[in-house]
């Protein structure tokens, strides 16, 4: 091999490199490809015609645990705002024709990538698999409260909810704290985040609240102590006939007029 073939082929290489890296990064790995990825890219670039089965052994080493959406009984996915198309037969013959698209070079790959985004043929995988166990409120207040392993009755993540009013400042935000034992379930130990809260109750002046809030913020953003899954509106509509209706995080009936 020459030495000009030599280096059009490492100048590929670092390509797919880069390639792969970035497909990586989009999905949260921030890492380097590993030699498994990198093989298996090359061995699906190898091939004439790309089939269903090709791809599927491609996502099993950079997705080990994705399974394809061939059944109805299998979880959607939903990536942002777009709810891909509901799992069944359906993915496996829409996946089909785009490969069959793709190895025609009858769509652009640019076309060809938001098909495939659009579909989202296989699940989404993050790192662990998970026992969803859906209760009533009351359940939750109890089972939250056990500090037991999920095999012994315990729990490993729980999901809520909460107004805006309910944490509008450090003092309020009951989740922000880090009083460990003290504190709610999850019982977050971070000493240096709930001397700040303390401080911020304590102060005697906004500028230094402010200040206090930002190094809140900090620590927060930092160690963690629960996720914000997102934020929504919740609209409200009354008849024109119903008057002096008062804004209020939760639905209240004082001064309320028929007219």
């Amino acid at each position: 091999m020459d030495a000009m073939r030599l280096m059009q082929r490492h100048e590929a290489d670092q390509q797919l490199e880069a390639f792969v890296r970035e497909s990586n990064r989009i999905e949260g790995i921030h890492r380097n490809p590993t030699p498994e990825e990198i093989k298996a890219h090359k061995t699906l670039i190898a091939r004439k015609r790309v089939k269903v089965e090709h791809v599927t052994a491609l996502v099993a080493v950079c997705q080990p645990n994705a399974i394809l959406r061939a059944s109805s009984n299998i979880p959607g996915v939903r990536v942002g705002n777009h709810i891909a198309p509901p799992s069944g037969p359906q993915i496996v013959n829409d996946l089909e024709k785009l490969l069959a698209d793709i190895s025609a070079n009858a769509i652009t790959p640019w076309a060809a990538h938001v098909r495939y985004e659009t579909l989202h043929p296989y699940t989404y995988w993050i790192g662990f698999k998970v026992i969803l166990k859906a209760m009533d409120w009351s359940t939750n207040l109890v089972m939250r409260s056990r500090k037991e392993p999920p095999d012994k009755g315990g729990w490993n993540l729980f999901h809520t909810w909460a107004q805006g009013w309910d944490i509008t400042n450090p003092a309020a935000n009951g989740a922000l704290s880090g009083a460990g034992p003290r504190t709610w379930p999850g019982w977050p130990n971070i000493p240096q985040l709930d001397n700040l809260v303390t401080d911020w109750v304590h102060a005697t002046n906004q500028t230094q609240r402010k200040q206090l809030a930002d190094e809140v913020q900090k620590v927060a953003l930092s160690e963690v102590p629960y996720v914000v899954w997102g934020e929504w509106v919740q609209p409200t509509a009354c008849r024109k006939n119903v008057r002096d209706v008062l804004k209020f995080g939760a639905p209240i009936f004082w001064n309320v007029k028929l007219t």
